[in-house]
């Protein structure tokens, strides 16, 4: 398998890893409210105002991600299925090269995954800007001053990262 195809493959997976396993994830570190809420020392008042707008962000990610799975349904056969879901319960990267791709599910996975990266930057930048409007009118000046200064740091470190989210250091060879 070509270089490409193997980014393509791995970038899928994790693409699916991403959007199946964030209640996982979410559960070790508490929701986003609970962390603003603590972080900010909102009031309760504060927290029902802000949490429709958290709500229904979290029930789109949950149809996204179900939409994904049932995508993949239609590209993978079951016993691929079945690999790929004991790859996401060890948290194995890069399980799609142990899937045994025809050429078409390749070019069907190309297909989805380039779909999948166009509408998500759009759609993570309007849900940060509700967020954050949200934020705006629910705020005190010094609540605001605060969650701007956790911005400042949480975007530095990604930076810091490459743009890469986790803990992921460049590979030496320098590939991606």
């Amino acid at each position: 398998m070509n270089k490409f195809s193997s980014l393509l493959v791995g970038g899928a997976l994790l693409v699916g890893l991403a959007l199946a396993a964030p209640a996982e994830r979410g559960h070790d570190r508490g929701s986003p409210l609970e962390h603003l809420k603590s972080s900010l020392n909102l009031s309760e008042d504060q927290v029902a105002r802000l949490q429709p707008t958290f709500d229904s962000i979290r029930k789109k990610h949950q149809a996204d991600r179900q939409a994904f799975e049932a995508r993949m349904k239609t590209i993978l056969t079951p016993e691929q299925q079945q690999k790929m879901a004991e790859a996401r319960k060890e948290r194995k990267r890069g399980g799609l090269r142990d899937l045994n791709l025809t050429d078409d599910q390749k070019a069907q996975m190309k297909s989805f995954w380039q779909s999948q990266r166009e509408g998500k930057k759009a759609a993570w930048e309007a849900e940060r800007s509700q967020i954050d409007s949200q934020l705006q009118a629910t705020l005190t000046p010094e609540q605001m001053t605060k969650y701007t200064e956790m911005k400042a740091k949480m975007k530095e470190r990604w930076a810091d990262k490459g743009g890469r989210r986790g803990h992921h250091r460049p590979r030496p060879d320098g590939a991606q």
